[in-house]
């Protein structure tokens, strides 16, 4: 069908094997179009609109000794019908980690953070640094109450704010850990 097409409105001479230049230029620009809208559509889906949060996991990386990692967890209990938070420091084993409920205002807190660094840019961050082999990586997934998501990830490579938005996060987490724990802030 696509040959009849072209052969009858003269765009390929089967005779002499050839296609009009024009028109080889012409289809070239349809395909960069079409692939244009594909590449913008696919990015417009992985924009999110921060909203309420119910969820969010963020960990990373600090050094290559144990415990090294970093794990923040905000979520909600089903059993017990409480937004929770879960905090593992550097250096501290897994079994360690505090897991209480979280205090009054702590989702506004993260709300805020996600607004204010324009986090909802992260989503779909994917990026590795292949030639590092010690290197620091890390993990930030959030999930807001419409069921929109973020998620990002990279290994030696981090979206903008990312330094920004981990500080905070420290700061919010570990400000319940240390209550916890009975450290005060400048131990």
């Amino acid at each position: 069908m696509m040959f009849y097409f072209l052969k009858k409105f003269d765009i390929i001479n089967l005779e002499r094997g050839v296609m009009k230049k024009e028109y080889i230029i012409v289809g070239v620009i349809v395909v960069a179009i079409i692939g244009l809208f594909i590449f913008l559509r696919k990015k417009e889906a992985l924009k999110v609109e921060i909203k309420d949060v119910i969820s969010l996991h963020f960990s990373y990386t600090k050094g290559y000794m144990m415990n090294a990692n970093i794990d923040y967890e905000f979520y909600y209990d089903k059993e017990t019908s409480k937004y929770m938070v879960s905090v593992k420091p550097h250096l501290i084993a897994e079994e360690d980690k505090v897991i209480k409920e979280a205090p009054e205002g702590f989702r506004d807190k993260i709300k805020e953070i996600l607004i204010k660094y324009d986090v909802n840019k992260w989503n779909g961050f994917k990026k590795y640094a292949k030639d590092v082999l010690d290197g620091d990586n890390f993990y930030f997934h959030v999930r807001m109450e419409d069921e929109q998501e973020i998620e990002a990830d990279g290994y030696m490579m981090w979206p903008d704010n990312y330094r920004l938005v981990r500080d905070e996060f420290d700061k919010l987490f570990m400000e319940i850990y240390n209550k916890e724990k009975g450290i005060k802030e400048n131990e």
